[in-house]
């Protein structure tokens, strides 16, 4: 469809969400892996592969230590796998994952990517606001790349970028959702269509963004319009 950049479908794939131990987590990442790598081959594109890992949910459950242990087991699970992208998407903040990353960096070569959930006012669900995350996580050394996915569409995602001083010494990155969901007989479908998201986006690569793309309710079409526009 056009990108240059691929994550793996590895986002729930934790031990709180599949209810399991780490060894069937990392069977899970490993073919993962093996399904990204399978897909750019078969392209015929020079397409980066980035290993996806998204919130560990439960705190409670799992104790601060075991939360950043798991981050960190995964990240190596991807490096070993020969990635050196790997990207934290829809976290509410730093906390337990912080850790994780500088361990890694401090072993490995590798491009990182942060990524936060916003809602339409700007806030995370640790109530920390968009001006906040943005210029500290910038501050971070082993961050290289830092923005927003999810929680909002391309709108809302412009409003609360506009608001904001970029950074200038790191990637800054919008991944807005396709727009809202509604649901209709028992099924979720997203307002926005690919013409309309990917005019939006592509005012937000304008207005300076480095990477684009889309979180939730995107799919190809959505992509190969971005792609054209």
């Amino acid at each position: 469809a056009g990108a240059k950049l691929i994550r793996t479908n590895t986002f729930a794939t934790n031990t709180a969400l599949l209810s399991t131990d780490f060894e069937v987590v990392k069977t899970n990442l490993l073919a993962a892996v093996a399904l990204a790598k399978e897909a750019v081959a078969d392209s015929g594109k020079d397409v980066f592969i980035a290993g996806d890992i998204g919130p560990i949910p439960g705190i409670g459950q799992l104790s601060a230590e075991d939360t950043t242990e798991e981050y960190y087991q995964i990240a190596r699970t991807f490096v070993e796998e020969g990635l050196s992208i790997l990207t934290f998407e829809t976290f509410p903040d730093t906390l337990y994952v912080l850790p994780a990353i500088q361990r890694i960096c401090a072993e490995e070569d590798i491009f990182v990517m942060m990524q936060f959930r916003l809602d339409q006012f700007g806030y995370s669900t640790s109530g920390l606001n968009a001006r906040k995350l943005l210029h500290e996580t910038a501050q971070i050394p082993e961050i290289d790349a830092v923005g927003f996915n999810c929680g909002v569409g391309p709108g809302h995602m412009m409003q609360i970028y506009y608001k904001l001083n970029l950074p200038t010494d790191k990637f800054v990155i919008a991944l807005p959702n396709s727009g809202y969901p509604k649901r209709n007989r028992g099924i979720l479908e997203y307002s926005n269509t690919p013409k309309y998201f990917a005019g939006k986006t592509k005012e937000l690569a304008d207005y300076g963004m480095d990477i684009i793309g889309g979180c939730c309710g995107t799919n190809p079409a959505y992509i190969k319009q971005l792609t054209n526009t």
